[in-house]
């Protein structure tokens, strides 16, 4: 879920500067590789 939220927000005309994420996605490589590239 979270990975379609952040998708939807990067494709979004707003301006996004950070991301929270919680100790269970602190943990998901992949995840926090796809936040690296945004």
């Amino acid at each position: 879920m979270a990975w379609i939220l952040v998708a939807r927000a990067m494709t979004s005309p707003l301006p996004i500067a950070w991301v929270t994420i919680d100790a269970l996605y602190d943990q998901d490589w992949c995840y926090r590789c796809m936040l690296a590239q945004c």
